[in-house]
C-alpha cells in the first residue's frame, strides 16, 4: 500500500510541475506578447495584398504619388502610429484600392482624408524637460526636411492639408514602438518592419508598399539627403512605374536595387534570401582580385594559390571584356544596381559583381604587353576576404613597425606598439576594413600628444521626423581612453614617423580611422581618395524579405567639411601603376618605407 500511495504522490508531484511549468510557460509568453507592437495583431493582408495594377494611368501615378508621401508623412507622427497601436501597412492595403480607382485628384483627396478621419488625434502635451530637450536639439539643427507640400491645398485641398498641418505640430516623444526607434545613444533603429516573406511577386500592393517604405525612410532619416544630387520627389515619380513593371521577383528585385542607387551611397546594399541579384549579375567569378588604375581594370593578385588550379590570368593584365561583354559595358551596368557614392570609386561595391557569370568558367580577354589575349578561366562562388592577410609586425629588419588593421586582434595594440616604441617609423594599411573600432582610441594614445577633435557627427532628430542635429566633436588621442576606460593602459608617446596609407578601398570606418590617426603631428597619409561613405550603417527590411541598409549616421571635419560621396584627400597623391603591379611591387608601401629611412 505504501509503495502505491508513494507513487500516487509521486504522480501528483509530476502533475503539478507540468502544470507549473506550462502556467510560467504561458504567463511569461502573455508578458512577451504585452512587449510587441499592438500592430502586429493586424494581419489581414500578411499573404497578399489583393491590389493588382495592369496598366498604370497617368492620374493612377499622380494619386500614388501623393499616397506615398501622406502615408510616409502619417507613419512617423500620427500618436496612434509611434505608439505601435496601428499597422500603417495594412491600412495601406486598405486605402490604395480607393486611391487607384479615383477617377481625379479630388477623388483620391477625399479618399484619403476620410481614411485618416477613422484616426483622430490631440497634440500631445509636452513637459518643461522634453520642450528644454526639443530647445537644446533644435539649437543644433544641420538639416531638416522640405515639408512646405502639406500647405500646398492645390496638392492636397484644403481639409487633407489641414490635418497634415495639424499633425505636423506633433512632438514624438516615445519610439518604443515606433516604426522608427531611438536608443539612447541617440542612433535610430529601423529593423521593426515587417518582411513579409510569403510576398507573391505579382502582388501590385507589395511592391507600392515597398517603394513606399524606402523612399519614406530615406525622406526622414537619410543625413545625407541633401548631398545625394538628385530630387528625391522626382525619384518617386519615376520609379511608380518601375515598381509596377513585372511580375517576376528578378523584376522586383531590380526594381529595389535600382532605387538604392540614387542616394549615391556606398553603404547601400540589396540582400535578398533567394540571392536573385547575385545570379542576375553573376555569383561566380574569377578568383582574382582587381585595381582601378586611371580608368583601367587590372588584376592585381589571383587568390587560388592553394586550389590546384592553374589560372592563366597574371598581375598586370588589363581586363578588356569578359564574356564577350566589354568591361566598359559591365561597369555601367553594375551601376545601375550597386549604390556608389563616388561613380568612379567602385573598387569595394563590384569586388562580387564586375567579374560576376552565371557560369563556372569564363572567356576573359586581357592586355598583356600591347596584345590581347583571351583565356578561358575557371571561376568560384568564393570572394576573397577585403582586409587581405598580411601580418602585423616588424619591417625592413626591425627599423620600421607595420600594422594592418584588418587582419588585428584585440588587444593586439598594446604589445605591437611596445614592440615598435624604437624604431624609426610606422605604417598604417588603412587599405582595408579595421577589425574593430578601438584601434582608433588606442593607437592615437601612442600617436597624438592630447585629446584632439577629429570628426563631428549628424544626428536624426527623434521628436521631429526628418530634422537632423549635430553634437559636440568626437575626439582621440592621449587621455582620450581615461574617459572610455575605467583601467586604462599607461601608453607612451611614439616619436617616429607616421605614414598611412589610403586607397579607394578605404571606406567607412577605414575612413573614420584615418580621420582620427592623420592628427598625428609626423603623420603622412599616402594614396589616392578614399570611397566616401562615413558613418553607422542602419539595416531595413522591404517586402519579400529583402534586406537593404544605408548610412544612418553623417559624419564631417571639426570644422564641418564634408566626408560623405567626396572621400578623404591624401597629403601625397600616389597611384598604383600597371608596371609595378605587373612586378609584384607595392608602391605605396615603397614610398613610405623610402620616407622613413631616407634621413633630410
Amino acid at each position: 500500500m505504501e509503495g502505491k500511495a508513494s507513487k500516487k504522490k509521486k504522480y501528483i508531484i509530476g502533475v503539478i510541475v507540468i502544470i507549473s511549468i506550462l502556467a510560467f510557460s504561458i504567463m511569461y509568453m502573455e508578458r512577451q506578447k504585452a512587449k510587441l507592437p499592438k500592430r502586429l495583431m493586424d494581419k489581414e493582408f500578411l499573404l497578399d495584398s489583393n491590389i493588382r495594377i495592369d496598366n498604370l494611368s497617368n492620374i493612377q501615378e499622380e494619386n500614388l504619388y501623393t499616397l506615398a508621401k501622406v502615408w510616409g508623412f502619417v507613419k512617423y507622427r500620427h500618436p496612434s502610429i509611434t505608439s505601435g497601436d496601428v499597422n500603417w501597412d495594412m491600412e495601406l492595403f486598405r486605402v490604395m484600392p480607393k486611391v487607384i480607382k479615383a477617377k481625379s485628384k479630388e477623388e483620391a483627396q477625399r479618399c484619403m482624408l476620410e481614411w485618416l478621419n477613422q484616426f483622430p488625434f490631440e497634440i500631445p502635451e509636452v513637459n518643461e524637460e522634453d520642450q528644454q530637450e526639443l530647445l537644446e536639439i533644435e539649437k543644433q539643427k544641420i538639416l531638416g526636411t522640405n515639408l512646405s507640400w502639406i500647405e500646398d491645398q492645390s496638392f492636397l485641398g484644403a481639409d487633407l492639408s489641414s490635418y497634415l498641418k495639424k499633425l505636423k505640430e506633433v512632438i514624438v516623444l516615445d519610439t518604443l514602438k515606433a516604426y522608427a526607434v531611438f536608443s539612447d545613444n541617440g542612433l535610430v533603429n529601423l529593423e521593426t518592419e515587417s518582411r513579409y516573406q510569403s510576398m507573391k511577386p505579382e502582388d501590385s500592393g507589395m511592391r507600392i508598399l515597398s517603394l513606399f517604405r524606402y523612399w519614406n525612410i530615406v525622406e526622414y532619416y537619410y543625413p545625407y539627403k541633401d548631398i545625394t544630387g538628385e530630387d528625391w520627389n522626382k525619384i518617386l515619380r519615376r520609379m511608380i512605374p518601375v515598381f509596377l513593371q513585372g511580375e517576376d521577383r528578378l523584376s522586383y528585385v531590380l526594381a529595389v536595387s535600382e532605387l538604392t542607387t540614387f542616394i549615391h551611397d556606398s553603404h547601400a546594399f540589396v540582400s535578398d534570401n533567394q540571392y536573385v541579384l547575385e545570379d542576375y549579375l553573376g555569383r561566380y567569378m574569377p578568383p582574382v582580385e582587381f585595381l582601378n588604375i586611371n580608368g583601367d581594370i587590372v588584376i592585381f593578385k589571383v587568390t587560388n594559390e592553394n586550389s590546384g588550379e592553374k589560372i592563366p590570368l597574371q598581375p598586370g593584365d588589363i581586363i578588356l571584356s569578359m564574356d564577350g561583354i566589354s568591361i566598359e559595358d559591365r561597369i555601367e551596368n553594375c551601376r545601375k544596381y550597386r549604390s556608389l557614392s563616388d561613380k568612379n570609386r567602385f573598387v569595394n561595391a563590384f569586388r562580387s559583381s564586375l567579374l560576376g557569370t552565371k557560369k563556372q568558367e569564363a572567356q576573359i580577354e586581357v592586355l598583356r604587353e600591347d596584345e590581347k589575349i583571351t583565356f578561358t578561366v575557371p571561376c568560384t562562388n568564393k570572394m576573397s576576404s577585403l582586409s587581405g592577410n598580411e601580418k602585423s609586425g616588424l619591417i625592413e629588419d626591425g627599423r620600421i613597425g607595420y600594422i594592418n588593421p584588418g587582419t588585428l586582434k584585440k588587444n593586439q595594440i598594446d604589445k605591437l606598439m611596445k614592440e615598435f616604441q624604437d624604431t624609426k617609423g610606422l605604417i598604417i594599411d588603412l587599405r582595408n576594413y579595421p577589425s574593430d573600432i578601438i584601434i582608433i582610441y588606442c593607437l592615437s594614445e601612442y600617436l597624438i600628444p592630447e585629446i584632439t577633435p577629429f570628426a563631428q557627427f549628424g544626428f536624426c532628430n527623434p521628436l521631429i521626423p526628418g530634422n537632423f542635429y549635430t553634437v559636440e566633436s568626437q575626439s582621440s588621442g592621449r587621455g582620450f581612453m581615461k574617459t572610455i576606460d575605467t583601467t586604462p593602459v599607461d601608453r607612451p608617446l611614439y616619436k617616429g614617423k607616421v605614414i598611412i596609407l589610403m586607397d579607394e578601398r578605404t571606406q567607412s570606418q577605414a575612413e573614420f580611422t584615418v580621420m582620427s590617426l592623420r592628427n598625428a603631428p609626423e603623420a603622412v597619409v599616402i594614396g589616392n581618395s578614399s570611397v566616401g561613405a562615413d558613418g553607422n550603417v542602419v539595416y531595413f527590411e522591404l517586402p519579400g524579405n529583402i534586406t537593404t541598409s544605408m548610412t544612418g549616421l553623417s559624419v564631417f571635419y571639426p570644422d564641418g567639411r564634408q566626408t560623405q560621396r567626396v572621400g578623404l584627400e591624401p597629403d601625397i597623391y600616389l597611384m598604383p601603376t600597371v608596371e609595378g603591379v605587373k612586378e609584384g611591387r607595392d608602391e605605396l608601401m615603397e614610398k613610405a618605407i623610402s620616407m622613413i629611412l631616407v634621413t633630410v
